[in-house]
């Protein structure tokens, strides 16, 4: 059952999966760039729920997935590059 004051529109999914969300629906659930939304899926039908807040570790996994993706690299060109970053931000850390 939809609620009456329930907005109802029409989204298009681009190649990649991506769809934007109509600015008045963000403003109205105070959804910004960058935010993060639970997603369920109920048989045929995709539920975008609350914001919800991710760890530090889950942000960097998300930004580390979306650098290799844009790139194209392969698990092993990114399992380098996290260990030359570990290496980098233990040297600001500690010296060396």
């Amino acid at each position: 059952m939809i609620r009456k004051n329930a907005r109802k529109t029409v989204v298009r999914v681009s190649s990649k999966g991506q769809f934007t969300m109509p600015a008045a629906i963000r403003k109205s659930a105070g959804i910004e760039q960058g935010d993060f939304l639970k997603a369920y899926t109920i048989g045929d039908k995709l539920i975008l729920l609350e914001k919800t807040s991710v760890s530090p570790f889950e942000e960097i996994v998300e930004r580390f997935s979306r650098l290799a993706a844009e790139r194209s690299l392969s698990e092993k060109e990114l399992q380098r590059l996290i260990k030359d970053v570990r290496r980098e931000l233990t040297q600001k850390v500690y010296g060396g």
